[in-house]
């Protein structure tokens, strides 16, 4: 019953506002597959720097063993979701997450898994970042579990998972954010200082590049 009133309401809200019910594109969650893997990536983006090629790059980073498996299967379908993060970058971005200090390198894998999986970046920007600003010291599992109820209402994606494959999403991305240092291993918000050529970059850029950061307060 609920079901059929939910398809209600989206069919009248795609006739009313077509521009709300189809820009936006489907949730990704394959972020759920792994971890952060920063050295992974640096790795990738250096050989990529090299060859000018991802089809190439993420070949040689498979034979160079830049992320070490026993299996096969598991070291490229690991490389490719790597690579779907990295490839979001720049050519700048790229060139600072090889060359920066570890800090910069966080920072930006940290914007690369945004830009690559809206959820995470929606989670970072209407949760994350919004209690920072309200000054609410932590985040916790209920607002996740909060925060996915609100978008499985228009997602079908969300609304068809299962609740393990929920709480495994759920546990992947506390993960992310404590290895990009955007929480700690309390779940406390950390007040993230980007480097002066980073903060300066994106606010240059105009873009909503910094809005997946609790940046600490400027005076």
């Amino acid at each position: 019953m609920f079901a059929n009133l939910l398809k209600e309401v989206r069919e009248i809200v795609s006739r009313s506002s077509p521009s709300e019910a189809h820009v936006l594109p489907r949730y990704r969650l394959s972020f759920g597959t792994g971890g952060f893997h920063l050295n992974e990536a640096i790795g990738l983006a250096k050989i990529f720097l090299d060859e000018g090629d991802w089809d190439r790059a993420l070949s040689k980073a498979l034979v160079e063993g830049v992320f070490p498996s026993r299996r096969e299967s598991t070291a490229k379908r690991m490389l490719r979701e790597i690579g779907h993060k990295v490839r979001e970058l720049d050519a700048q971005e790229l060139e600072w997450l090889v060359t920066g200090d570890r800090d910069e390198q966080a920072a930006l894998l940290w914007v690369a898994t945004c830009r690559a999986y809206r959820f995470v970046a929606e989670f970072a920007d209407e949760v994350v970042c919004r209690h920072h600003k309200s000054y609410i010291p932590d985040v916790s599992y209920d607002d996740f579990d909060a925060f996915f109820e609100r978008k499985a209402e228009w997602a079908d994606e969300l609304l068809h998972t299962t609740n393990s494959t929920r709480h495994k999403l759920r546990a992947v991305l506390f993960r992310l954010m404590r290895e990009a240092d955007i929480i700690s291993s309390e779940n406390r918000i950390n007040s993230v200082v980007l480097s002066a050529q980073l903060d300066n970059y994106w606010q240059a850029q105009g873009s909503s590049t910094l809005s997946v950061f609790p940046l600490a307060r400027r005076y």
